[in-house]
C-alpha cells in the first residue's frame, strides 16, 4: 500500500534513560535531540506499542498509524543508534503491513519480537466485520513484507467470533510461534484465556491443544494471560 502517514508520534525518553545512558539513571542527550526522538507520520491518532533492539543495536518500534483512507494499519519504525530514522529500512525508515489493525485503543503492548534470522514478527488485532482476529505479520529485515508467511505475509487466527487478542509471543527453538492473551465471543461476555501456536511459516499448529488453541474459563470470572516463558 502506499505510504501516505498519519500521526505517530513516538518519544524514546526510555531508551535515552536506560539503554544509552552514559551513567545509570541519566539522560543520554547525544540520542535524538536532548535525548528524545519524536517521529511525527502525518495526521490523526496513531499509537506505539512494542519495542525491541537488534544485534547491532538498531531500534524497531512497532505500532499502527492511521492512512489516508481512515484504517489503520501495523506500522515499524527502525531507527540507528543516533535516533535516525534507517534509510535502508523500507527506503525511509517507516514499513507498513498490508492489512488493516483494528480501531480500538490498544490497551496493552502488541509483541514484537526479532527471529534469529532477523526477521521481524509483530502480532496485533486484525479488524474484522464484527471483531477482531489475532493476527501476525511478518517483515523482512528491509523492511518489506515476508509474502512467504501466512496468506501474503500475515497470519490470521479467529477463536472467539468476537474479539481475539494476544499479549505475549514466544518464539520456540523449533521456529513455531506461541501467542498467548484473551477473547470472548460477544460485546459483554467474560474474557476466557486463549493461547495459540503457529507453525514457523504462520499456518496453525494443529498439534498443539485442540486444532491449534487452548482456552481456559473457570467459572464466570474474566481470565487473561498476559505473558509467557
Amino acid at each position: 500500500m502506499s505510504k501516505i502517514y498519519s500521526t505517530l508520534v513516538v518519544s524514546l525518553l526510555i531508551l535515552g534513560t536506560n539503554i544509552y545512558a552514559q551513567q545509570a539513571g541519566e539522560l543520554d542527550l547525544t540520542f535524538g535531540t536532548g535525548g528524545n526522538v519524536i517521529t511525527d507520520l502525518g495526521n490523526g491518532y496513531d499509537q506505539c506499542a512494542g519495542l525491541v533492539i537488534q544485534l547491532d543495536q538498531k531500534i524497531v518500534i512497532g505500532g499502527r498509524s492511521r492512512a489516508a483512507d481512515g484504517f489503520y494499519y501495523p506500522t515499524l519504525i527502525r531507527m540507528n543508534t543516533d535516533g535516525a530514522l534507517d534509510n535502508s529500512f523500507s527506503n525511509d525508515g517507516i514499513a507498513l503491513g498490508d492489512v488493516q489493525h483494528s480501531t480500538g485503543i490498544v490497551a496493552l503492548s502488541d509483541p514484537l519480537a526479532i527471529q534469529p534470522d532477523g526477521k521481524l514478527l509483530y502480532v496485533f488485532n486484525r479488524l474484522y466485520d464484527g471483531g477482531n482476529a489475532l493476527a501476525v505479520t511478518r517483515f523482512n529485515t528491509d523492511g518489506t513484507v515476508d509474502t512467504s508467511f501466512g496468506d501474503m505475509g500475515t497470519a490470521s487466527v479467529d477463536v472467539f467470533e468476537f474479539n481475539n487478542s494476544a499479549h505475549s509471543m514466544l518464539l520456540q527453538s523449533d521456529g513455531k510461534i506461541l501467542l498467548v492473551g484473551f477473547g470472548y465471543y460477544f460485546g459483554g461476555d467474560d474474557a476466557k484465556v486463549l493461547a495459540v501456536r503457529l507453525n514457523s511459516d504462520g499456518t496453525l499448529d494443529t498439534d498443539f491443544a485442540v486444532a491449534g488453541s487452548f482456552i481456559y474459563n473457570e467459572g464466570e470470572n474474566e481470565h487473561l494471560a498476559l505473558d509467557a516463558a
